[in-house]
């Protein structure tokens, strides 16, 4: 081979090498391109009130793939989390061992205490009966029907 095909021989490899790292960083690099398809496509978001009193309401019943906002209305912080305290383990996957590590953002726990006015979100993708507390007065509690 003389200079010049080797040369663009490397060239070549090079554009290849780099189209690949893009490719793979954006999740191309398979035939097969992976979609996050919806649980539900008709998904509904619901708000539940955490007051001085407890939740509003305080059971609620849903779809697979519905989300749910907790939005604190009290003058106190309030920690939804799965039931039970306090190792929040009932929802499938959740603990709270879990909060404060990069699976925090999938679990049905919102790892620290919310303040007025703020909220946590949760979709619910698991059917079933699902009982959840406030970690910080676990007597407060609720249920969330998934159908």
């Amino acid at each position: 081979m003389n200079k010049g095909t080797i040369f663009a021989v490397i060239i070549i490899l090079l554009l290849a090498g780099g189209a690949f790292f893009m490719l793979r960083d954006k999740g191309m690099t398979s035939n097969v391109i992976q979609q996050d398809a919806p649980q539900n496509a008709n998904a509904q978001t619901y708000t539940i009130e955490m007051t001085s009193t407890g939740y509003e309401p305080q059971t609620l019943t849903i779809q697979k793939g519905d989300t749910i906002t907790w939005i604190n209305k009290d003058t106190r912080p309030n920690w939804p989390a799965s039931a039970v305290h306090p190792s929040h383990k009932t929802y499938p996957g959740s603990d709270i061992a879990k909060c404060g590590t990069s699976e925090e953002n999938i679990i049905f726990d919102s790892c620290g205490g919310i303040k007025q006015g703020e909220s946590f979100s949760f979709t619910f993708n698991q059917q079933g009966t699902w009982s959840y507390h406030d970690h910080l007065k676990a007597s407060l509690r609720g249920t969330i029907i998934v159908q």
